[in-house]
């Protein structure tokens, strides 16, 4: 903290308010504590709700930001009015947390992989989580810690308006009762939290939502639903901004959640495979809806989008359930992950979509998985061809047959990530794609280059940070030159068994390396 300490006012002041503690008999190591505490008092009155947002959050934990700024977004906490130019909220969010990085309050780690956001996750150290839990009750955030024998508690009048509960494995009856103590009516943002990697099951009659009409957050981080249903009164809360199910068990999204109109951002990214009712349509005030990896419509019928036209990020987007014809409605798009399986058509109409995007530079980040795609005729292989073209294609999963890959100069340069499977490539790719300026994750799997030999030539990969290669049956010698691939950190050779060794200018460099054939 005291690295954001620049001037020698600031030093006198941290001097004099150091003095007139140990004056009152403070002992130095609380004085040293007190630290965290001055410094939330000593932020600018935008950050500090923000900050006092990390502590609803389990000690030592990775925040994911994108959750982070989604809270941020819902209650209100930041607004619309605070961005600059043609910053959206997203991006401010993010300029609020470079803020609190620069004061040394949050630790971040990078996005590798350089998606829409720079950043993946946030920490905070242990002191000042504490600090932060014991100062939350005067801005009325509360922590439940279910996980502990007795729950963290308060002895505050405040009611809380902002609740994180952090489940544990006591039997649901004892949560029932703990959670029917609190002074909980005016809760605008309720989050259950369930311990790392560890889905809990839903504690059947814990409460009645209904309780909670001005609730705007309600997130359900890893709860197992399975046989016991949503809880009641959910589709009541008609201000609620923000939903999220992500990791969560739920077999069947109920048609009513299409009352929540005013619902802003929503997160499916459910667990399992899971049922989802036409309703989507009726939240016209989306802006980032996340759908489920796997999912399935009722009565065959596609998924209808088309209405959503202030969509900024849209996730999980197949072609198989939903009609592709929607994304030519949704032109606030500023991030789409979409997985197109076999038909032409569909390629060819979302590379239409992208080309119209790249035309107005709206559209930031575009992920694509194509699966299912043999290239054996002229047709085909084209529309591959204009896929890789797209300026706003920054990763690309590919499965099936190409049999060549285009020149370097009909690739755009703004990939991050390509994953080719099955591609039966019969020139060596590298040569190719260690010329992509941004490429910094690389897949070839199961006969994606079917010759025998493969050379990374000198100054290739210049950014690739892994590379993996799976299951190539014919690849039988493999040479690195010097400075290439100068930044690889995690290397994986899996059954391709004519490989014997690894390059040597490999042996020189500081990798994670896994090398492995099965017998």
């Amino acid at each position: 903290m005291l690295a954001t300490k620049h001037t020698v006012p600031e030093w006198e002041k941290v001097l004099h308010d150091i003095e007139l503690l140990i004056k009152k008999g403070q002992p130095v190591d609380q004085i040293i504590l007190q630290k965290p505490i001055s410094v939330l008092d000593d932020l600018p009155y935008y950050l500090k709700p923000c900050f006092l947002y990390l502590g609803l959050f389990p000690k030592g934990s990775k925040i994911e930001v994108e959750h982070l700024y989604f809270l941020w977004m819902a209650e209100g906490t930041i607004s619309r009015n605070e961005c600059q130019n043609n910053e959206t909220m997203m991006d401010l969010a993010e300029r609020y947390l470079t803020d609190l990085v620069e004061k040394k309050l949050v630790e971040v780690e990078e996005d590798k992989t350089l998606s829409l956001r720079h950043c993946k996750s946030c920490r905070v150290h242990d002191y000042i989580h504490d600090h932060l839990s014991r100062k939350s009750d005067e801005y009325f955030f509360r922590v439940l810690d279910f996980g502990l024998r007795t729950p963290g508690r308060t002895d505050s009048d405040n009611p809380a308006r902002r609740m994180a509960l952090h489940l544990g494995k006591q039997d649901d009856r004892f949560l029932v009762d703990q959670f029917r103590n609190e002074k909980a009516n005016h809760l605008r943002s309720l989050l259950l939290l369930s311990p790392q990697d560890l889905q809990v099951k839903w504690p059947q009659g814990m409460f009645d939502l209904k309780k909670y009409r001005i609730l705007r957050v309600l997130s359900f981080d890893r709860i197992d639903f399975h046989g016991r249903g949503l809880p009641r009164g959910i589709t009541k809360l008609i201000y609620l901004r923000y939903l999220s199910f992500k990791g969560s068990r739920l077999e069947v999204l109920p048609s009513s959640i299409g009352n929540l109109s005013f619902l802003e951002i929503l997160d499916l990214r459910v667990s399992h495979r899971i049922i989802i009712p036409n309703v989507l349509r009726k939240l016209v005030k989306l802006v980032y809806l996340y759908l489920p990896l796997e999912f399935q419509m009722t009565n065959n019928v596609k998924l209808y989008l088309g209405s959503l036209k202030e969509l900024e990020i849209l996730e999980n987007f197949d072609t198989t359930v939903c009609n592709v014809a929607d994304l030519f409605e949704m032109m606030r798009l500023r991030h789409l992950s979409t997985t197109v399986e076999g038909i032409l058509w569909d390629l060819e109409q979302i590379v239409h979509r992208m080309d119209i995007t790249s035309e107005n530079t709206s559209v930031l980040f575009t992920s694509i998985k194509v699966k299912n795609f043999d290239c054996y005729t002229e047709e085909r292989h084209s529309a591959f061809r204009k896929l890789l073209k797209c300026q706003i294609l920054h990763t690309l999963y590919m499965d099936g047959h190409l049999g060549k890959i285009p020149p370097y100069n009909e690739i755009t340069q703004s990939l991050t990530e390509m994953v080719l499977i099955g591609s039966q490539l019969k020139e060596d790719p590298m040569t190719t794609l260690g010329k992509l300026p941004e490429l910094r994750v690389l897949v070839l799997q199961n006969n994606a280059f079917d010759g025998k030999k493969m050379i990374c030539v000198e100054s290739g990969f210049k950014k690739l940070k892994r590379l993996e290669l799976s299951n190539l049956s014919f690849l039988e010698k493999w040479v690195v030159k010097e400075k290439s691939m100068p930044v690889l950190s995690i290397l994986i050779v899996k059954n391709c068994r004519k490989l014997k060794t690894l390059p040597d200018e490999l042996s020189k460099r500081d990798l994670q390396i896994t090398f492995e054939n099965d017998n």
